[in-house]
């Protein structure tokens, strides 16, 4: 869709245009449509946009009103592109999510299912892998995302698995996994259980989440649908990890002044317009907000994932694939790949303007590089066996599929600690590298182990060379520097096979 076109709004003098509409859905989560949008007035059009990740809560039926995006980007006082996704629908296993964090209907006795449930790493990676290409696509400046109540939880989630790829994260009336609360305090949550479980969130995501510049915490002492306890716990635990971590307090006479609250009801959980949209805002969040995003990530920042693997070795004779040149939108021509370019990881890229409205289930993975059917094998990245006690079940046990995959430069997680509730075949050193299932594995995942792929590397969904015209998409050659819409990756690490 041509920008500009068919403005939704300008109440405030801002325009809203609707960009790209596409469907997230994986092996082990449902249906998560995202939708994504333009806001700006006449004078920012030439600007390097905001990417503004937006996560609902868990009623008003999802997705924020164009006159909220419009408010926020006035605030923000730049060109801002709201990416907004759903929250998955239920997996054909029966887990339900809270965003990233998923819970089986046992584990929400109580509706208890933000204290027992478990990161699920599959859908944390196809979102942000989906974020990636989006900041690619629209060539943003920076990434924030945030949201109310479940939405601040979706924040805090994606703040811990993506840490290089966002430069602010708001939390606002979010919450942790697991509580400090004792049971009588209307939470309900077993103690000390569910304080263990909190501890390990701390112990675990904190760190991480303490890499991203800056991290908003606003929460009312007058809420009892999330605790303010647990948030200021994690602030604490932001701030000793030497995290720049703000907890902003709404005071209590400001809980409930959300005007379409029930009157009588008064739980200390409305203030999303004082915190995020009314003039209120602006002293509480978004002149601090603002100061972070115009500043540069510290070296420090820059290096929260491990450093790259050397090169390991590269094919020396030209793959046979044709592969498009994608620059700025525009397909600039189709060639043979030379030796040279063989060198490179040829990534599938999802046309956003142009993928169906619902992407065949199976057939995209969170992962950087393609899948060629005739690659040659690079030693060295096998998978380790995963045990058959990992809290995800036995569907994750025995030794994991292998694909055709490259690897990509700088594309291992740091090791986790045995303990962590993604489990024990976490634990140990980092994986040699990550992949994306083969052509069969990704038309057949129903009858090959979750997990074959874990992670979202530096960018984007990517899918096998074989599906791309089925799916609408476009391959994209990808490196670490980008011009315009085009992203180079250099090959290095191991190919399974």
């Amino acid at each position: 869709m041509a920008l500009w076109s068919d403005p939704l709004g300008s109440s405030s003098g801002s325009f809203v245009t609707s960009l790209s509409s596409f469907v997230l859905q994986g092996e082990g989560f449902g249906k998560s449509a995202c939708t994504i949008y333009e806001v700006c007035d006449v004078a920012q059009r030439g600007e390097a946009p905001y990417l503004f990740v937006w996560l609902h809560g868990a009623d008003g039926g999802g997705g924020i009103p164009e006159k909220d995006m419009q408010a926020m980007q006035r605030r923000l006082g730049r060109r801002t592109v709201f990416f907004v996704p759903m929250n998955p629908s239920a997996a054909s296993d029966g887990l339900r999510f809270f965003w990233g964090v998923s819970y089986t209907k046992k584990q929400n006795k109580n509706a208890l299912g933000f204290v027992f449930g478990e990161f699920h790493q599959e859908y944390l990676d196809a979102l942000t892998g989906a974020v990636r290409q989006a900041k690619l696509e629209v060539n943003a400046s920076r990434v924030l995302v945030g949201g109310y109540s479940m939405g601040g939880f979706g924040a805090y989630q994606l703040g811990s698995h993506a840490p290089d790829l966002f430069h602010a994260v708001i939390s606002a009336a979010g919450y942790g996994l697991g509580t400090l609360e004792p049971p009588n305090a209307g939470f309900g949550a077993p103690q000390p259980e569910s304080s263990d479980i909190f501890q390990a969130f701390l112990d675990q995501h904190v760190p991480r989440l303490a890499q991203v510049p800056g991290v908003f915490v606003v929460h009312s002492p007058a809420d009892s649908i999330s605790s303010f306890n647990d948030a200021a716990a994690i602030v604490g635990a932001l701030q000793a990890h030497g995290g720049n971590a703000e907890l902003l307090i709404v005071s209590e006479d400001a809980a409930n002044t959300d005007p379409n609250r029930k009157k009588k009801q008064k739980l200390g959980h409305s203030y999303f317009n004082y915190a995020l949209l009314h003039d209120t805002s602006e002293v509480l969040l978004y002149a601090q907000l603002r100061r972070v995003l115009e500043e540069e990530r510290s070296e420090a920042q820059c290096r929260v994932l491990p450093p790259p693997f050397e090169m390991s070795a590269f094919p020396s004779e030209p793959m046979p694939q044709p592969f498009f040149r994608v620059e700025g939108g525009r397909t600039l021509g189709l060639s043979e790949q030379t030796a040279e370019e063989a060198s490179l990881n040829w990534g599938t890229v999802i046309d956003l303007e142009n993928t169906p409205p619902v992407v065949p289930r199976g057939s995209i993975r969170a992962a950087l590089g393609t899948a060629w059917s005739n690659a040659p094998a690079v030693p060295g990245s096998a998978r380790p066996p995963e045990p058959a006690g990992s809290p995800t079940g036995a569907r994750r046990a025995g030794t994991p599929a292998r694909s055709n995959a490259l690897a990509v430069l700088g594309s291992a997680r740091p090791p986790e600690p045995a303990g962590s509730p993604t489990g024990a075949r976490r634990a140990g050193p980092p994986r040699g590298s990550v992949g994306l299932a083969s052509a069969t594995l990704a038309r057949e995942t129903s009858r090959s182990p979750r997990g074959s792929v874990n992670w979202a590397p530096p960018t984007a969904l990517t899918a096998s060379a074989r599906h791309a015209p089925s799916l609408g998409l476009r391959p994209t050659p990808v490196r670490p520097a980008v011009v315009s819409h085009t992203c180079y990756w250099r090959l290095a690490g191991s190919m399974t096979g």
